[in-house]
């Protein structure tokens, strides 16, 4: 779950749950009268989990395999989106992600229509496309996205890998 805190001013709070112009929430904005400053705490269930399912392997060719399993985050089926995609991500500093990461070790499998769907419960299993540079650390995180609003990743947990 994520959690999100606002902090709100009088005299009145409307809050819409957007993003990317797109309602997240089947929730009326809420709205209320506010006589003095207080907090919203708002928690957020991710459109979905992914999970390692072991450690990550160091092949023989200096390669890494890993294997994730993704399951949905939301109980609500109208956010049950068609998975689009799972990269995993390798970098060489420990901010990984779609908007850091080497291109060279990440690879992505691509889903089209209903077809990633069938994955989710299974562990996929994904494996770096060439081999890491030797004595080092690299970083990898595995991530997932629906076609929803703007196609943003759900992660699974940053991980190092050393390859010696």
């Amino acid at each position: 779950m994520n959690t999100m805190l606002f902090y709100v001013k009088p005299p009145q709070l409307s809050l819409r749950w957007l993003v990317g112009g797109h309602r997240l929430l089947n929730l009326h904005a809420i709205r209320c009268g506010l006589s003095s400053l207080f907090f919203i705490l708002c928690v957020v269930a991710p459109f979905l989990r992914l999970d390692w399912g072991g450690t990550p392997v160091v092949n023989a060719d200096g390669s890494v395999s890993v294997k994730v399993k993704v399951t949905r985050g939301a109980n609500q089926t109208e956010f049950h989106k068609n998975l689009m995609d799972i990269t995993l991500f390798v970098n060489n500093n420990p901010y990984v992600g779609d908007n850091n990461y080497d291109s060279r070790f990440s690879p992505r499998i691509a889903f089209t229509g209903q077809v990633g769907n069938a994955r989710i419960g299974e562990v996929i299993e994904l494996k770096s496309t060439t081999p890491l540079p030797a004595q080092r650390d690299w970083y990898i995180r595995a991530g997932e996205r629906v076609a929803h609003g703007l196609n943003i990743y759900n992660y699974s947990e940053p991980l190092t890998v050393t390859i010696p």
